[in-house]
């Protein structure tokens, strides 16, 4: 195969032609069983039972909560420093302007 009259662009969509070929071979070639579908995301899924679907929402569910209520502790701790900080603030000028 002679490509020198070719402009760089065709050689590269011809190069990308030939990869994607290539890759679909392969795929092709590579059989599906049982175990590997069990190894994406959704086929694990779509194993599990209504109770373990339940049991693993809840634990989302409680985590979510969990980083929530953490978030919403620190945003106050936060608030009560600014506070006390202030309070500090007001009393140290009305002290030490007389």
């Amino acid at each position: 195969m002679n490509y020198k009259n070719n402009s760089p662009e065709d050689n590269i969509e011809r190069r990308l032609r030939e990869i994607e070929t290539e890759i679909d071979r392969q795929q092709q070639s590579i059989p599906v069983t049982a175990q590997t579908q069990s190894k994406k995301p959704v086929g694990r899924l779509a194993k599990m039972g209504r109770m373990s679907k339940a049991i693993a929402f809840s634990a989302v569910a409680l985590g979510g909560v969990w980083v929530l209520t953490t978030v919403v502790s620190f945003v106050s701790m936060m608030l009560g420093f600014v506070i006390v900080g202030g309070v500090i603030y007001a009393a140290w000028k009305i002290i030490y302007s007389r």
